[in-house]
């Protein structure tokens, strides 16, 4: 299959491989892990207990062919100024193949709270095609502090006629994995959870402005 980014072999590049069919090994991908704060994006740390690495301001988006989107277990438990939080949280987790061949970037949403974030990111991502598009995921600041919201558009740009509609979905953990396996349906991969399969797996939606937060 060929990514929305990846265009085919053309006949000049196929004959360059070796006549006995013998290669070196495929290059592994360098993964950059990518976490969102309050509109913003940033690098998790590559070493234990290390600071978060912010995008400079202005950069808020990627842009790129979504590979896989799954429900990852992620986090470590903590506490500050009286809030605690439990290790192993739910993220939704989505790997993005950058327009540079061999980078690519996994996305980590937290999902183990009804948050606004991966329920309009997700409300988008149902309604297209995954495996025939690339996307640009724009990440902003809602109205209360702490609250990232996400436009989705089909050009890197970001022209407002071509800005995906979708409605967010539920705040059920239901609801969560129903849209995951329709991405992943979309992408041509196993669902990740097949009690939900359906012959109509309806995508549960809640219509919702992003004035509200």
């Amino acid at each position: 299959m060929t990514s929305a980014l990846t265009p085919a072999h053309s006949d000049h590049e196929l004959t360059e491989i070796p006549a006995d069919g013998l290669c070196s090994a495929s290059p592994q991908p360098n993964v950059k892990v990518l976490g969102i704060d309050n509109g913003r994006l940033y690098f998790y740390s590559e070493t234990p207990g290390g600071t978060r690495d912010y995008l400079p301001e202005g950069a808020c988006a990627i842009y790129g062919a979504i590979l896989d989107a799954s429900v990852a277990k992620y986090g470590k438990a903590g506490e500050r100024k009286g809030n605690t939080w439990d290790a192993d949280r739910d993220h939704l987790s989505l790997l993005i193949q950058s327009p540079t061949l061999g980078l690519q970037y996994r996305l980590l949403i937290p999902a183990h709270a009804s948050q606004v974030s991966y329920r309009t990111l997700l409300g988008h991502l149902v309604t297209l095609d995954l495996r025939a598009t690339a996307v640009k995921l724009e990440a902003k600041p809602g109205n209360t502090h702490g609250v990232t919201i996400f436009n989705v558009y089909l050009d890197p740009v970001g022209l407002p006629q071509n800005q995906v509609k979708g409605n967010w979905i539920g705040p059920s953990t239901a609801d969560l994995q129903i849209a995951v396996d329709a991405c992943r349906r979309s992408l041509g991969l196993p669902p990740q959870f097949p009690e939900w399969v359906t012959p109509a797996s309806p995508i549960p939606s809640q219509p919702s402005t992003c004035s509200d937060y």
